[in-house]
């Protein structure tokens, strides 16, 4: 028993190792090493999407939502990297945070397309015998939208505080926390 809640405090530190540099590495040399440009491109593709896909009544919401994170992911990524030019310290400060961003965002894109797929084959009725797998394919886009996306707002703000947050504390002074 006892030996397993070690073993469990063991690895959840090496998980926690293991995101933190997984992280660094995505905002330091796959990010802003190449000035954003697998990024740009990638939002490119997106932009791309949520342009052919607006005037499909089934998902402009998804759309909508799915644009408005384009723009703030790349104003989050200037930000960042501005702040990172004056103090290496916002690396660490925002890549976690950045890293899930990204991660919500990337999903929200693949829920967009698997809502279009799924909304195109209804409206031919190619769907028929599927109807319930297809429809359950368009609820649940809308509540990873609804209910999961949403906590980029939370990851952003996270991601905009920056350092002097993380830093405030003294050495001295969580020792006495």
């Amino acid at each position: 028993g006892v030996e397993q809640y070690v073993r469990d405090t063991r690895i959840t530190l090496i998980y926690e190792g293991t995101t933190q540099i997984q992280a660094l590495d995505l905002l330091g040399r796959k990010i802003l090493r190449d000035q954003a440009k697998v990024l740009l491109d990638f939002i490119g593709e997106v932009n791309a999407f949520c342009a052919a896909e607006k005037a499909n009544e089934a998902i402009t919401s998804l759309v909508e939502r799915l644009e408005t994170l384009m723009r703030e992911w790349g104003e989050l990524t200037l930000e960042v990297g501005a702040r990172i030019q004056q103090d290496l310290d916002e690396l660490g400060a925002a890549s976690v945070d950045y890293l899930m961003y990204c991660g919500y965002v990337t999903v929200a894109y693949f829920w967009a397309r698997m809502a279009k797929v799924a909304s195109e084959k209804l409206a031919e009725g190619e769907g028929r015998a599927r109807d319930p797998f297809l429809q359950g394919k368009l609820k649940t886009a809308r509540f990873y939208y609804e209910r999961v996306l949403p906590r980029v707002e939370g990851l952003a703000t996270c991601i905009r505080a920056g350092a002097p947050s993380l830093m405030a504390a003294t050495p001295d002074e969580l020792d006495h926390v």
